[in-house]
């Protein structure tokens, strides 16, 4: 089906204004950033280090917080600094495509750090993936009224949102995989061009130049479509698709060296030594399965008791359906050819990721194929469904996805708001005119980058290791200047190497008579004012 009915692009228009006017909205009420967020403005926009721990001008003596704006922003001269951002993602553990688009808002505002640079782009990127839901939807649909419940559905979800909300590739992964998914579509549908294939092996290159799960679907769409071909026994066709999605991957290859190192594990990437440390680790890959699963299904809607039970629900009316399709000889296998093909990679690609991240799998990775997951389950209900009451049904649908879209933004659910961070700022904000070091690996990234939005508000801060400060009584000789100041201990274990904070600050009372509280917890760490007796 083809959108050439001008009402259907009115009512399309309409509900993106309203699905946009809702990002938008829970945009304002995102307060701070997960420090995965502040690493997409480092690595976009850093031009002098690629991260602050290479920074060496920034550790072992005095700084100011603001020195930090530089390793988020774009300065003045250095906009449009592609081939360093190239370098930047080289020693991290992602391909450079959104990070590329990134900077390429920031250089528009140059010294400006701000949320809307990431949310925009985002934004932009959600609309564009809206109507290819709709288009996708419109080919595999047989209705015009149903073709609008996937955009609706998705877009006002807390999946979207969050996607939206989350200043990473994730967004830009879910368009391209709706991209491959649609040209796949028009191929099964219309039939296979040179024209066609070529889209599908561009949306190869640039999914695998934006986050290597995308690899992982495009392999499945490509292994399921190539024994479809075989199965028509088109076998030069087959071979010229396949060899062209090879040569897609291979450009990556040429173009992004760093994938062997990045993907495999290194010194830029303790995920991936963790991956490949845990990849044949069965045991692991079940227990993650189920708890991507729980989650996927968590995330139906806000409160996720509501939404187990809605699943269970639907499950057992879409068995019924099943049953009753089966005994009435209804169910026409061939006309299933696409459903199956989609329905093929998601499962597969979702089985997969949980396989090969190990330890590491978390929803966000699987937020590309989520409205692709959307779009089977009402294709298979419009195909499946016996009976009346349509529009009843499509209005309650409607009416669940904008009523847990209204309450999940008027009472902030999204996972990605940080609204606690306004308090800590304001508790925070007494003592930024304190001296304040900052203990932690020498030198370290993380703790830093996780508290840089904290951090920047200090005018002096001092970052070395324990041995450094303590061993050589620096906060011993700047309470005896100053009688008072902050210091932050980087306790994680985790991620980082983190001290207990207690040792420390029995250290140091040792070398002083002083008395210390903590003031908040921050990121990796926790926040302490000192101050002498």
């Amino acid at each position: 089906m083809k959108i050439n009915n001008r009402k259907q692009y009115v009512i399309l228009s309409i509900i993106i204004l309203l699905e946009v006017f809702m990002m938008v909205y829970v945009g304002f009420q995102k307060k701070d950033y997960h420090i995965d967020e502040i690493y997409s403005y480092n690595l976009s926009n850093s031009y002098d280090a690629d991260k602050i721990k290479n920074a060496d001008w920034m550790w072992n003596q005095w700084i100011s917080g603001k020195d930090f704006h530089e390793f988020v922003t774009v300065q003045k001269g250095e906009q449009f600094a592609y081939a360093k951002v190239y370098f930047n993602n080289s020693t991290d553990c992602h391909p450079p495509l959104f990070y590329w688009l990134l900077h390429t808002i920031c250089s528009f505002t140059p010294d400006k750090f701000s949320k809307w640079s990431g949310l925009s782009l985002n934004i932009l990127i959600y609309i564009i993936s809206a109507i290819l839901i709709y288009k996708i939807s419109a080919m595999l649909l047989k209705s015009d009224k149903w073709t609008f419940i996937p955009v609706i559905m998705w877009g006002l979800s807390k999946n979207a949102v969050d996607n939206c909300t989350y200043i990473r590739m994730y967004m830009l992964l879910t368009m391209i995989t709706l991209w491959y998914v649609y040209f796949h579509i028009k191929m099964f549908q219309e039939g296979i061009t040179l024209k066609k294939m070529i889209s599908v092996w561009i949306m190869i290159y640039l999914g695998a130049m934006t986050h290597y799960y995308s690899l992982v679907v495009s392999f499945f769409g490509v292994l399921f479509f190539s024994l479809y071909l075989l199965w028509k026994k088109r076998i030069k066709t087959m071979f010229t698709y396949g060899i062209g999605a090879c040569v897609s991957v291979g450009a990556m290859f040429f173009s992004y060296p760093y994938v062997v190192e990045q993907v495999t594990g290194s010194s830029t990437n303790n995920v991936g030594n963790q991956i490949v440390k845990n990849l044949f680790n069965f045991n692991l890959w079940i227990k993650q399965s189920k708890g991507l699963l729980k989650s996927l299904i968590a995330e139906i809607t806000y409160n996720g008791t509501i939404s187990f039970i809605l699943t269970k629900i639907f499950i057992f009316v879409l068995l019924v359906l099943i049953a009753l399709n089966i005994k009435n000889k209804s169910i026409k296998i061939k006309e299933w050819k696409e459903l199956f093909w989609v329905a093929g990679i998601c499962a597969f690609s979702f089985l997969s990721i949980t396989f090969i991240g190990g330890e590491y799998v978390y929803s966000r990775y699987i937020y590309h194929i989520v409205p692709v997951i959307y779009i089977i389950i009402i294709v298979i209900w419009n195909k499946i469904y016996i009976g009346g009451g349509t529009n009843l049904i499509l209005s309650i649908l409607i009416l669940f996805s904008v009523s847990n879209a209204a309450y999940g933004a008027i009472n902030n659910k999204s996972s990605y708001l940080y609204l606690n961070s306004v308090k800590q700022q304001e508790e925070l904000k007494p003592y930024t005119n304190c001296s304040l070091y900052f203990i932690g690996e020498s030198p370290s990234s993380a703790g830093v980058t996780g508290n840089l939005t904290k951090l920047i508000n200090f005018d002096k801060i001092y970052m070395s290791s324990e041995e450094n400060i303590i061993d050589n009584k620096m906060i011993f000789d700047t309470l005896q200047k100053q009688n008072s100041c902050v210091v932050f201990i980087t306790t994680d274990t985790y991620w980082l190497s983190g001290y207990d904070a207690q040792e420390i600050l029995s250290k140091i009372s040792k070398q002083c008579d002083v008395k210390y509280e903590k003031i908040i917890n921050g990121s990796l760490g926790e926040f302490y004012y000192l101050e002498k007796n």
